[in-house]
């Protein structure tokens, strides 16, 4: 009986230590995200992404090809970055697959968003999202992200988005 009590101990133990380590290389993954984004460093960011990683925004579906050529456009725009951070709300890991939410902000400075605005102008972003994320030989990796709603300010003034 004493067996039976140690061994089931022991592979709870084995249990949590995985899902712990687990969780830890998921949150250092979304830390190794926030520094790419940050840095506007897209090759870091596709570095984080799963082959097949889409992004969805406003009901759109971007390959990650797409998402990435957005994402290399918007950070030429961006003048300046003052803040960029990532908050894990949530984690859920099941085996090989896991899903997290996010809240996220973001403060910077660019030029106008309409055509022909030259004006540098500071933006505030804020908002939060829903990322599917697959382990593979690579380790924990982004399969899919999901835009779950973001407010953003220009020059201090709401702004509508979509």
């Amino acid at each position: 009986m004493k067996f039976l009590s140690a061994l089931f101990i022991a592979c709870a133990a084995i249990s949590t230590y995985a899902n712990n380590s687990d969780k830890d290389q998921i949150k250092a993954l979304y830390a190794k995200l926030e520094n790419a984004l940050r840095s506007k460093d897209i090759n870091a960011v596709e570095a984080t992404e799963a082959p097949d990683f889409t992004d969805t925004e406003n009901g759109r579906k971007l390959s990650k090809a797409e998402a990435n050529k957005q994402m290399k456009t918007e950070f030429a725009s961006i003048k300046s970055l003052q803040v960029f951070k990532i908050n894990l709300t949530s984690l859920k890991i099941n085996g090989n697959t896991a899903h997290g939410t996010t809240t996220y902000s973001m403060k910077f400075k660019s030029a106008g968003m309409t055509s022909g605005d030259k004006t540098t102008h500071s933006y505030e972003l804020t908002g939060s999202t829903e990322e599917d994320l697959v382990k593979t030989h690579k380790g924990w990796l982004f399969k899919s992200t999901k835009n779950k709603g973001s407010k953003l300010r220009v020059d201090g003034k709401p702004m509508k988005m979509g």
